[in-house]
Order: structure tokens, then C-alpha cells, then sequence
């Protein structure tokens, strides 16, 4: 869908004569369809120049950072093999930026380990169907979807918006609600969690938890960081205050925030730190299954680059399996063990991402490679 828009784009330039201004974080669209390009940073435009320049000899340190921390620049890198480039500022006194470094994480000790595809199943699905009803008949969101995902596995899930990727996730964590007709096995550590009552589901609640796409509108604007995390705690039945608090405090710094950041509120941090906010949020009660809904697409580059860095180091440091929805291929292909692509609720195919990307079998999947952007420029 997003190469057909520029496509569209192109074509209104062209047929109207008319100029493009194109504000975006996505680099590989930069530098597919940019003539020129400014690269701004607080508020001030620090590089300016035609696109092939700035692509192939980027001037200022924050540009290069951009181009080193970006996917579409480094198809070669994987997430079990090394971290990302993170850009690190440093501030005048007048609160200015007045140096930029790009930094390389260390890799974790773990980091190599790919997930054995023959290890522990934690979540099985089986012929997962889900509908609801409208006023011009059932519409069918999920349609006999099979998969297994292993103790310690990243799983992606990619498609094209409106797919069903978000009703699969919602689905598999029971939140689809009353209005949704949903049939087949999930299973949970051999639990079925399909066949559940309401009343008993709050354990298995606590071993599946979300972090939502928006880090803007998933977080309430009037609770303090503090009270947003103590409530998942008591939610989950953790009742000792003391306990609570000293949860949040470990948690706020093992997601890299500041310990003040409990009586703050949200709209006094930035996107990727309300990003790290609701990881926190989804880790605090500790659980084995983290669903991950386009967590980094909100973000730009370099901030996208620290959250999967840090989303990276918490899965060895917690032994977690992550559900990876997106919609970015060059981000699953970075970060994930096995992928599964969806088309109009189903699965069309499975595999690795190098296998997908060097030999992908069904046509839909060829067309989702073929519209990844940072391939060429455009005519």
C-alpha cells in the first residue's frame, strides 16, 4: 500500500508539474524518491544536499548516525548476531546539541543463539477463525490460521494493512470481545485458553502481555508512570505496596529510564521513551509471552534503533518469546527467528527471513519484497 501512495504521488508530480515535500523518517523512501533532502535535528536543519550526495558521503555526524542505525542501509545485519547503532547527543549549556557520537551496543552474551526449531512449543494455534457479524453479512478477520511458536523464539507476522495481524494478536489474547465469533485451539503451555470462562483466564493473562503501536495514545494522560505500573501489579494480584514500588523502581531502570520517571507524567517524555514506559508496563508482571503490535513504526530511526536494541537485550536477560507484528519487512528481517506472512486473514507462507528473502514461493509474498523501499530510486 505504501508503493502504490508514492507511486500515485510520482504520477500527480509529474501529470500537474508540481513540487513534493516529503516528510518522513523512513530513509529508504528518502532514497527512493527524494531529489534533495535536509536532515533536521532540534528543530535545525544540520545537513542539506542532493540524495545520491548525502547517501553515498552524508556530511554532518547525525546524518551518518541515521544512515548507520538505519535497516535499509545494513540488509546483512540480524539481531542474534550484533546490535544496532545508537546516536548519542551531547548537550551544550545552553541546552543545545553540541556533539553527536554514534555508539555500537555490545552484543549480549546470548545474542548469537538462534531458537531451535525443534525446542519446547509455548504457543500453538490450530485452525483459529475469527469473525464479526455486519450489516452486510460476516467478515471473516482471521481464517484458519496455524502456527507454532517456541519457548524462546521471535515470531514475525507481516501483511499489508488490514490483513487481520491485529484481530490475529487480539485474538490469541482474548480481547475480541463479545462480538466476535471466534472458533479453533490456542494453546498455551498445552492449556487451551479458548475454552476457558472469564473468571479463570487471569493467570494466563499474566504470561501474555502487549505492547501497543501507539506510544502517544496507549498510556493514560492523566496517571503519573508510577501509578500506571503499580496498577498492572495490583491487576495481576500483587497486593504488598512495598513490593510494588520496589518492582517499578527495578523495572523503570531495567527498561532505561530514570527513577523519577514514577511521578512524571506521560506527556513529559518523548515517543521512545512512552514506548519504553509500555514495555515496562507489559514486563512488570513478568511474563513468558511478550505480542509486540508494530512497536517501533511510530519511531524514527534512531529511536527505532534503541527500542529494538533494548526489546533485543530484555528477551536474553528474561528468556521471553516475542509475537513480532509489522508491517516493515526490513525490521522483521533484522529482528526475527521465523516469519509467517498474512494475506486477507490467512497464512500464505512461513519460514526464515533469509529463506523468505532469497526464495519466496507465493506471489503476494514476491510483491511485498518487491515494494520494499531503499531498492533504487525511482525514473
Amino acid at each position: 500500500m505504501q508503493a502504490s501512495i508514492l507511486a500515485l504521488l510520482d504520477e500527480l508530480r509529474r501529470d500537474l508539474g508540481m513540487g513534493l515535500l516529503l516528510i518522513t523518517h523512513d530513509l529508504g523512501v528518502v532514497r527512493d524518491r527524494a531529489d534533495d533532502v535536509i536532515v533536521m535535528h532540534d528543530g535545525v536543519a544540520v545537513d542539506s544536499a542532493p540524495a545520491a550526495q548525502l547517501f553515498a558521503h552524508p556530511a554532518h555526524p547525525y546524518t551518518r548516525g541515521l544512515l548507520e542505525a538505519s535497516l535499509h542501509m545494513r540488509p546483512q545485519a540480524r539481531a542474534r548476531r550484533e546490535r544496532l547503532p545508537e546516536i548519542r547527543v551531547e548537550r551544550g549549556p545552553d541546552g543545545a546539541a553540541a556533539r553527536f557520537a554514534v555508539f555500537q551496543p555490545p552484543r549480549a552474551g546470548g545474542a548469537a543463539r538462534q531458537h531451535a526449531p525443534d525446542g519446547p512449543v509455548l504457543l500453538s494455534v490450530r485452525g483459529l477463525r475469527a469473525a464479526y457479524q455486519g450489516r452486510g453479512g460476516a467478515h471473516v478477520a482471521v481464517d484458519d490460521v496455524a502456527f507454532d511458536l517456541g519457548a524462546g523464539e521471535t515470531l514475525g507476522l507481516v501483511g499489508e494493512s488490514g490483513c487481520g495481524k491485529s484481530t490475529l494478536s487480539r485474538t490469541l489474547l482474548r480481547l475480541t470481545g463479545a462480538h466476535a465469533r471466534v472458533r479453533g485451539s490456542v494453546r498455551f503451555e498445552g492449556a487451551e485458553l479458548l475454552e476457558l470462562p472469564e473468571r479463570r483466564l487471569q493467570p494466563w493473562r499474566r504470561q501474555m502481555q502487549m505492547v501497543f503501536q501507539d506510544p502517544y495514545g496507549s498510556l493514560n494522560p492523566r496517571h503519573r508512570i508510577g501509578a500506571i505500573l503499580d496498577a498492572a501489579q495490583r491487576a495481576h494480584g500483587i497486593r504488598d505496596r512495598h513490593e510494588r514500588a520496589a518492582n517499578t523502581e527495578a523495572m523503570l531502570k531495567q527498561v532505561g529510564l530514570p527513577a523519577d520517571a514514577a511521578v512524571r507524567y506521560p506527556n513529559q517524555f518523548s515517543g521512545g521513551q512512552r514506548q519504553r514506559i509500555g514495555i515496562a508496563r507489559a514486563l512488570i508482571v513478568r511474563p513468558r509471552l511478550l505480542v509486540l503490535d508494530e512497536p517501533v513504526s511510530a519511531l524514527d530511526v534512531s529511536i527505532q534503533a534503541q527500542i529494538l536494541n533494548l526489546l533485543a537485550e530484555l528477551k536474553e536477560a528474561l528468556g521471553l518469546s516475542y509475537l513480532f507484528i509489522s508491517h516493515d519487512l526490513s525490521v522483521v528481517r533484522y529482528f526475527c527467528d521465523r516469519l509467517l506472512v498474512m494475506r486477507e486473514g490467512r497464512i500464505v507462507e512461513s519460514g526464515t527471513p533469509d529463506d523468505i528473502w532469497r526464495a519466496p514461493r507465493h506471489p503476494y509474498t514476491r510483491q511485498l519484497l518487491s515494494s520494499v523501499p531503499g531498492r533504487g530510486r525511482r525514473d
